[in-house]
């Protein structure tokens, strides 16, 4: 999971992770598109951020995960 981010910004907290779990692709229903940079799937990611309310982002699928191999986001 992206743990690094939202454990160094406690104000974030994930409301759901784009299906990240056992699998080696994304849930469907959280696609979005193709990321620009490098070619995979963009997945929906949706965070609280504390008295702020929700900021919703579409990150690359590639940019999850322990190892990333891709930096794309984009806060909608």
């Amino acid at each position: 999971m992206h743990t690094a981010f939202v454990q160094s910004t406690p104000i974030l907290e994930p409301i759901h992770m784009a299906g990240m779990g056992k699998t080696d692709k994304p849930a469907a229903e959280w696609v979005r598109g193709t990321c620009p940079e490098c070619g995979d799937a963009l997945v929906s990611n949706c965070y609280y951020v504390g008295g702020r309310g929700y900021v919703v982002r579409w990150e690359c699928w590639s940019s999850l995960g322990r190892a990333p191999r891709c930096s794309y986001r984009r806060v909608l």
